[in-house]
């Protein structure tokens, strides 16, 4: 009998791994490859199983039945020949399967009102350690540029971002997409960073102005600057120079800017009085800013002329004859105007004026001349014009003085003149002058007309409202009657002035109070309870004469009655 051939088997099969499954891995299902060196039935151990029971001797790849996220570390697989002999346990390579996807923890900007110059550090900070993420690709940024992130643990990332130049944009974001991945593949989540603010916009001027820009004396201008948005830190004080081309300051003053809206700023500029200068302008400097801190830019208004320079004068006047007054009291001297006398005027203007004429000359009240009347005044230049004027007559008037009126004459902006008084060419100093063209009256008399029970020891005096001539002020010395002033009693038939009537005086009258006051004292006392006269004459040789020598225009009398007789 023959024996077929036979082999004894007294090996265990060996096992050995060859591809361990990936991890972390989010494929519930993972493949996983081992190799034997004989074939034979597959044993699962631990957390893993597979539908594959079978090995072929060599390499045997298997998919794991469907595990739950965690990680797998008991895992083991086992082959037994088909004589019972099994291998020895193979251990798994420890793997882990993560199917949750990554989410992001924070995503932040450092500051989320951004000016010109700013910058932001943004930080985007994972709930896990990510893969295939780049800033460049799975961020979206709004205004501006955000520089590569980078980090040190792939969970928390940080870049820069710097906002785009000029641009105002309230509403941004950055916006994370889901194109990254944790390092088991599991897409990320998207994420949005909260808003913020890009304000790198300069703020500019729109208009800087004033109105009007020709400035004259009285004259103001209101100043409009308006700017391209809402201003802070603005003050017109600190931040708008006042110069014209002597330098700062030396034009005008511009009052404190105020707004409504912080756009839209006005103040009152006022010139300097007395100035003439032609090239003016207000000048912004760029130390103001917008609300968010963006600096401002200078700027400058148009050209604006100032002419507040008022015209003045020289303002003389002679009299042709020469006539003089002076005072009795204190020797002082002024010009005088008697009948006949005329008087040249010269004004020489301190620049040309329009619309003069003689009419602008008038009284310190600025009223109209009364005692005198001018011609016309002329000129070639409407620099130096001059005149004459003549006395009008019947006036006898110790105060006068010629002074321009106001508001009447201007320059060629428009600048009323100054009201200079006139001067006597004389001395350049005295500025009165006296009229005498036989217009002196008496005032008063003393006693006062119809006055009686008066003293008979009574003296009389007769008052004049402008100085006399004084040897032509005369009393009768006898009781004739023919002085410039008689006293009188009636005759038989009620006659008064007639010889003998007149009351004798010892001598002329005395004068005082600037020789227009004259005092008469009788040689012997009047007579009781009689009725005196009293005459300031205009006829005969004697006649009151006013100190230019004007004869009084006009007869005065008054009467007054003595004191009965003592019983």
């Amino acid at each position: 009998m023959s024996i077929s051939s036979f082999v004894i088997d007294t090996t265990a099969p060996t096992v050995t791994q060859e591809t361990a499954v990936t991890t972390p891995t989010n494929d519930t299902t993972p493949n996983y490859t081992f190799s034997t060196n004989e074939a034979g039935t597959i044993t699962y151990g631990g957390s893993c199983s597979s539908s594959t029971t079978s090995a072929i001797s060599g390499n045997n790849p298997i998919t794991l039945n469907s595990l739950i996220e965690g990680t797998y570390s008991n895992c083991t697989i086992t082959v037994t020949d088909s004589l019972g002999h099994a291998s020895s346990a193979l251990s798994v390579s420890t793997f882990v399967v993560d199917t949750t996807a990554p989410s992001v923890s924070s995503f932040t900007l450092s500051d989320t009102e951004l000016k010109a110059g700013d910058n932001a550090t943004v930080r985007l900070v994972f709930s896990e350690v990510v893969a295939s993420f780049s800033s460049d690709d799975d961020i979206t940024v709004d205004t501006g540029t955000l520089a590569s992130m980078t980090s040190s643990n792939n969970i928390t990332w940080t870049g820069t971002f710097t906002p785009t130049a000029d641009e105002e944009d309230a509403g941004n974001k950055l916006s994370l997409a889901t194109s990254y991945t944790d390092t088991a593949g599991n897409a990320g989540t998207a994420a949005t960073t909260l808003n913020y603010e890009v304000d790198t916009l300069a703020p500019s001027v729109i208009s800087f102005t004033l109105s009007p820009t020709a400035l004259k004396a009285g004259d103001n201008a209101t100043v409009t600057l308006v700017f391209s948005e809402a201003v802070a830190s603005f003050s017109s004080a600190a931040d708008i120079t006042v110069a014209g081309t002597a330098g700062a300051a030396d034009n005008g003053s511009l009052a404190t800017m105020t707004s409504i809206n912080n756009i839209t700023w006005t103040g009152t500029f006022t010139p300097t009085a007395n100035t003439e200068e032609a090239s003016n302008t207000l000048s912004l400097a760029a130390s103001w800013t917008d609300t968010v801190g963006n600096a401002g830019t200078d700027n400058t208004t148009s050209n604006y002329e100032i002419e507040t320079q008022r015209p003045d004068a020289s303002f003389t006047f002679s009299v042709v004859q020469g006539t003089t007054f002076t005072n009795a009291d204190n020797s002082t001297t002024y010009p005088a105007l008697k009948t006949g006398d005329n008087a040249t005027v010269t004004l020489v203007f301190s620049e040309e004026v329009f619309s003069f004429s003689a009419a602008d000359i008038g009284k310190p009240n600025n009223h109209s001349l009364s005692n005198v009347n001018f011609a016309e005044m002329t000129s070639s230049d409407n620099i130096t014009w001059a005149g004459t004027f003549t006395p009008n007559d019947n006036i006898a008037d110790l105060t006068n003085k010629l002074r321009l009126k106001s508001n009447s004459f201007t320059d060629i902006a428009g600048n009323y003149g100054t009201r200079p008084y006139a001067k006597w060419s004389f001395d350049n100093t005295t500025e009165n002058f006296v009229v005498d063209t036989g217009g002196a009256a008496v005032t008063s008399f003393s006693p006062s007309n119809n006055k009686v029970c008066i003293p008979v020891s009574e003296n009389i005096t007769v008052t004049f409202d402008f100085p006399m001539f004084t040897t032509s002020i005369t009393s009768d010395t006898s009781t004739g009657c023919g002085a410039s002033i008689m006293v009188s009693s009636s005759d038989d038939s009620g006659v008064f002035f007639s010889t003998p009537n007149c009351v004798p005086f010892p001598g002329n009258p005395v004068a005082s109070d600037s020789n227009k006051t004259f005092t008469l004292d009788p040689v012997n006392n009047l007579a009781y309870n009689t009725t005196y006269k009293i005459k300031v004459t205009t006829e005969g040789n004697d006649i009151a004469k006013s100190e230019l020598m004007n004869n009084l225009s006009n007869q005065y009398e008054s009467s007054f009655t003595t004191s009965p007789s003592p019983s």
